[in-house]
């Protein structure tokens, strides 16, 4: 899934290829304003995280490594990231572990 405010960003690089790659995937509402969208990482963060928890069961796969540290803090929301052309599933995070 890719939100509206992740697609704005990607309209500003102007990279055709980008912007058609965002396009394929499913949109995510994110109530934030189209004419004032905020920072990706803010937006995603406002997505998982309701009321403290991850209440839809998302998988967050990033690169934003200040998006990662901030999700860490959430129990139950496993974290992807890209290693050269490797995928990596963070190990379990200490709030993950302390919720258990």
């Amino acid at each position: 899934m890719i939100t509206q405010c992740c697609m704005e960003e990607l309209y500003k690089t102007k990279n055709q290829k980008l912007i058609e790659y965002g396009k394929s995937f499913e949109r995510r509402r994110c109530n934030h304003p189209p004419a004032k969208p905020v920072p990706s990482h803010e937006c995603i963060k406002s997505i998982v995280i309701v009321d403290g928890e991850n209440k839809h069961r998302y998988v967050v796969a990033s690169e934003n490594e200040q998006l990662r540290w901030s999700l860490r803090k959430i129990p139950g929301i496993p974290l992807i990231y890209m290693n050269r052309a490797v995928m990596v599933m963070e190990p379990l995070s200490k709030a993950s572990a302390q919720a258990s």
